[in-house]
């Protein structure tokens, strides 16, 4: 049975200054409307935004509270969006590129940090990885060490940042690095042509499958040598989807990890992967995610000063909890594509998935490079600018970059993880609500996350289905024919070449 703890977290967050990095960001934005809505008594929220084109932060700022994410709270609490205070920086600078009185103004007034920039990108070069996450992260974690008034200091990692171990399971640990983040800083700095440290980039990201997990990786690294000095609690989310539930279903922005497959594969571009189908895909719906961040840091806060002093780790998984494969993914392209299908779809969904690279290569060539090579003549010839063979392109390349993920077998603890869930009370459970709902199934989550992609990310609208459908249907008709010429001539040549065969050997 749950106790009722000592301060509700609404509670404690109120007339509490926050700072957060990354609030432009998809989980950035939707910790700060779940702060503001849920936490209705906050004080200010300062958020670090970068000047871009000729847009100011607080522009780009009031450009970003236009979207639909941001509608609930605005119908709710329709004045709070004025207690977000925007200071112009850089998190990839150091000390965060931010004005000397803009630091100072969070030294005195915040006492709660949510770092949660970074960049996601796999293919980033090296020293942007490490100048964004790890030394951002070192930079950020400097200034929180001179609030005067800190409660909690919380890093958001990635489940992923040690997928490069070969363990049995991910514990809730920081691991040893291979290098220390200082060293390897300073030699970024002193390098004024950093494309020649990108020749060594391999070597140094070593094990590694890319940039973002190994300076993820050494940003944990900063965190357990200054988790002695300030109270400090490592999240790792593993791949972020969909919200379920808040601040309404199926809300996303961008295609990283399985949305990109489900994308692919329901628009009939994806035709050739390079997975194992019975490698599981940890993930987590981000508003399940944002919860957990929210809670960590107000377990960590109220936590007695001896546990202040040791570094809480989290990681923010729920593989353990309900699994789904990459074939369970794959799979369920063309059924969620069936009834939902997109107005653009190229043709009807179909995939082949190899572990063998050589094999992913050849059939890449085939089922990929030729068709695109196609199309693009045919925009060519009407005069519109070829693009397919480009999309192949990106295709080929992030099926390398994702391998690791879709070939290699990853399972994670998340025993102190789960503690965590029966930390808050039942009045806080049902607002900061971190268990999985029993009533989900995983078609369930591939559905929503179709839903979300259709509504939020491409923009298409559910008046346009009748006409998405029978376009659809068209083009399974059409994929069918196909099929049937292509095993046709397969089979006529085939029993032309066996019969040539049997009459010289007869003869």
């Amino acid at each position: 049975m749950k106790t009722e703890p000592k301060i509700p977290i609404p509670e404690f967050f109120k007339g509490r200054n926050v700072l957060i990095t990354g609030a432009s960001g998809f989980m950035g934005k939707i910790l700060v409307e779940k702060l503001l809505r849920c936490c209705p008594e906050i004080g200010k929220i300062y958020i670090i935004l970068r000047s871009r084109g000729d847009k100011s932060p607080k522009e780009r700022w009031d450009e970003m509270t236009k979207l639909p994410v941001f509608d609930r709270l605005k119908t709710e609490y329709p004045k709070h969006l004025e207690k977000i205070v925007v200071m112009e920086g850089d998190v990839a600078e150091k000390d965060l590129g931010l004005a000397v009185h803009h630091q100072i103004m969070l030294e005195e007034d915040v006492s709660v940090v949510f770092h949660s920039a970074a960049s996601v990108r796999f293919d980033d070069p090296l020293s942007k990885a490490v100048f964004l996450n790890t030394r951002g992260a070192l930079e950020s974690i400097k200034l929180a060490g001179r609030m005067r008034n800190l409660k909690c200091y919380l890093y958001v990692s990635t489940a992923y940042s040690n997928s490069h171990l070969d363990v049995p399971e991910i514990e809730e640990k920081v691991y040893p690095a291979k290098y220390d983040y200082n060293m390897l800083i300073k030699l970024l700095e002193s390098h004024a042509k950093p494309e020649e440290i990108e020749v060594l980039a391999k070597k140094i990201i070593d094990k590694h499958p890319n940039t973002y997990t190994f300076s993820k990786s050494l940003a944990e690294q900063v965190m357990a040598d200054y988790s002695t000095k300030i109270p400090i609690v490592i999240v790792r989310p593993s791949v972020v989807i969909n919200s379920i539930h808040e601040p309404f279903t199926g809300w996303l922005e961008n295609l990283n990890g399985p949305m990109g497959i489900i994308a692919g594969v329901t628009k009939g571009i994806l035709r050739v992967f390079l997975v194992n189908e019975n490698c599981s895909l940890d993930y987590v719906a981000v508003d399940y995610a944002i919860n957990s961040l929210i809670v960590s840091a107000w377990h960590k806060a109220i936590a007695e000063e001896r546990e202040k002093k040791q570094l809480t780790i989290y990681n923010c998984v729920y593989g353990n909890v309900r699994t789904a494969t990459f074939g369970d993914i794959i799979n369920a392209g063309p059924s969620v594509a069936y009834d939902n299908p997109y107005t653009d779809v190229l043709w009807y969904p179909s995939i082949v998935t190899t572990t063998n690279t050589t094999l992913f290569t050849f059939l890449f060539y085939i089922l990929q490079i030729i068709p695109s090579l196609f199309l693009d003549a045919v925009l060519w010839l009407f005069s519109y600018k070829p693009m397919f063979l480009k999309i192949s392109r990106k295709i080929y390349i992030a099926s390398f970059a994702l391998q690791t993920f879709s070939t290699k077998i990853i399972k994670f603890s998340n025993r102190c993880y789960q503690s965590l869930w029966t930390a808050v009370s039942e009045s806080d459970s049902k607002i900061f609500f971190m268990n999985p709902p029993e009533d989900i199934t995983v078609s369930d989550i591939i559905l929503l996350c179709h839903l979300g992609m259709r509504k939020y990310y491409f923009h298409e609208s559910e008046s346009n289905l009748p006409q998405a459908r029978v376009k659809f249907n068209r083009l399974y008709w059409a994929d069918r024919t196909l099929r049937i010429f292509v095993m046709g001539i397969f089979t006529w040549f085939s029993s032309k070449y066996f019969m040539n065969t049997l009459s010289k050997f007869v003869s």
